[in-house]
């Protein structure tokens, strides 16, 4: 996703010239909208699109979550047939060689195994270092660290750490070894824990907690920092609340990681599907009035994917924008693809009506949210999705089959 400090490195300026930049773009008196709104190619252009590319594929699973450690390097996190958690690593290249940005080569590389799991979450949380949030055998939150290599060949197991018991259970990477767990508690609560690893990731050190009420499902995003006195990033959490609604809720976590806090709460109407992406950062002009911007992608009332922007204010206030819909679905995940010298781009991948995979690329810059371009697969039943490198992004699906299955995409903007 494009930040103040990655426009600035792209474009080699000083990081207040990158602000100013991003500040003049800024999304300023927006409507909602509801309804789905189609964008339209340039005059004598073409639309954008989304590009099926390579694949590749693994034995059978039951439930799956992905990351992107390098630059061509992802890992998947999965249930196995046995019902135990295993670690695959793959490269996702333009070339046999992996030394070409692309997606039409995806190759097996290392792997690696765990205990019995139920639930499964998966995050970067250093150079070469993942670490898997999982639902163990017993019940209780589990946490394993495992080191990668830059080539993808080995995964190790460096260390672990327990908790109580989870139903439902995400991670978040919010700075180099600092993390936290979003989670259904044992009482059916929302517990937000922050988490600080060695950086060989033989130690794990338990740090603040908070809690908030019922919750059914869990996804959570970092938001960036207003105050980099204060913390590294701030997050927010999108729930299925005890009334079966959507609620956001905005969370600043201290710099050492020992307090989390409460800050702002949004809400929406019934969901049953709950994921969330973090855009960008925008001001009014003359850097005023800073807020994040996040994505919330869920199945409403009526069955349907549903995209939500919000705003996040610098004091934490939680506004929502606008929206748009599509068909139905079953399942969700989301992402962001694009390149510094474009308009990050978010991306679904649905469950649709008929149980196929489906892909919809959104534009999420023009005070509404405007469907770009879809592309589709076959069938499947598990769903994860992130971006490799620039306009270039995989999805894991556990397939018809049941089998796990790897796919490559690439984002094309309108000519």
């Amino acid at each position: 996703m494009l930040t103040r400090r990655k426009l600035a490195q792209a474009l080699s300026l000083p990081l207040t010239l990158a602000v100013a930049l991003l500040a003049f773009t800024s999304l300023k008196d927006a409507r909602a909208v509801s309804k789905e709104v189609i964008a339209s190619p340039s005059p004598g252009g073409s639309m954008p699109q989304l590009t099926r590319e390579g694949g590749a594929s693994a034995g059978a699973i039951s439930k799956v979550a992905l990351a992107t450690v390098d630059k061509g390097i992802v890992v998947t996190a999965v249930r196995d047939d046995g019902g135990d958690l295993k670690l695959i690593a793959w490269q996702v290249s333009g070339n046999t060689q992996g030394d070409l940005a692309g997606a039409q080569h995806i190759l097996r590389k290392g792997d690696a195994s765990g205990g019995a799991i139920s639930k499964v979450a998966l995050a970067k949380v250093g150079q070469g270092l993942v670490v898997t949030a999982v639902r163990a055998g017993s019940g209780d939150l589990k946490l394993i660290a495992w080191s990668v290599s830059n080539d993808g060949a080995q995964i190790k197991r460096t260390g672990d750490a327990s908790a109580g018991p989870v139903s439902e259970v995400t991670i978040v990477s919010l700075d180099a070894y600092q993390f936290v767990t979003a989670v259904r508690d044992g009482g059916g609560d929302l517990k937000l824990v922050a988490w600080h690893i060695t950086a060989d990731g033989k130690k794990f050190v338990r740090l603040g907690e908070a809690s908030a009420g019922a919750v059914s499902e869990v996804s959570v995003a970092p938001t960036g920092c207003f105050d980099y006195n204060y913390c590294h990033e701030d997050m927010v959490t999108a729930v299925r609340d005890g009334s079966g609604n959507l609620k956001l809720i905005a969370w600043s976590v201290s710099k050492d990681g020992l307090q989390i806090e409460r800050k702002g709460d949004g809400s929406a109407g019934a969901i049953s599907k709950v994921e969330t992406a973090y855009v960008t950062r925008v001001s009014d002009p003359g850097l005023t009035n800073p807020r994040a911007v996040v994505v919330t992608a869920v199945r409403d009332g009526g069955g349907n994917l549903k995209l939500i922007n919000w705003y996040i204010s610098a004091t934490f206030q939680v506004e929502r924008k606008w929206d748009s819909s599509a068909g139905a679905i079953s399942d969700v995940a989301v992402t962001m693809v694009g390149t510094p010298f474009a308009t990050d781009r978010v991306i679904t991948a649905v469950r649709d009506g008929g149980g196929n995979l489906k892909l919809i690329a959104w534009d999420d810059g023009s005070h509404q949210i405007v469907k770009e371009g879809e592309a589709s697969a076959s069938a499947i039943s598990e769903i994860a999705v992130d971006s490799v490198w620039g306009n270039y992004l995989v999805t894991a699906v556990r397939d018809g089959n049941g089998n796990l299955k790897l796919i490559g995409w690439k984002h094309s903007g309108p000519s």
